[in-house]
């Protein structure tokens, strides 16, 4: 289960509340895309809880995805403890013009600093 959430008119920000599944993906990307639709780049801050995980498939599919919308990113904050998406973030970061950085679930409050600079 995902909910969206907005702190200012650029930062996009997504909890997600399950594993992400490619049906949480889908509805992930579908919010970014509703975003894109009224500004032309934009923050995202997305958090996934304690105990939920996403499949290396799914972490391919965000990749290109972000990939496919890399002009429209200006930060994207990724809190969680799953090291493989610190990983994901730190290859998304030498890949994309975005400012991409991973947070850990105690560093919420700094991501969401951050992202909203």
């Amino acid at each position: 289960m995902i909910s969206k959430f907005e702190f200012s008119e650029q930062v996009v920000g997504i909890l997600v509340d399950s594993d992400i599944d490619t049906k949480t993906l889908d509805e992930i990307h579908e919010e970014i895309l509703n975003k894109l639709d009224s500004h032309p780049t934009i923050n995202l801050f997305v958090k996934i809880t304690e105990g939920h995980s996403i499949s290396l498939i799914n972490i391919l599919k965000d990749l290109i995805f972000k990939l496919d919308h890399a002009k429209h990113f200006s930060k994207i904050a990724m809190v969680s403890d799953l090291k493989r998406m610190s990983s994901a973030m730190i290859f998304k970061d030498l890949v994309m013009k975005a400012d991409v950085r991973a947070f850990e679930n105690q560093e919420r409050m700094e991501a969401m600093n951050w992202i909203s600079e």
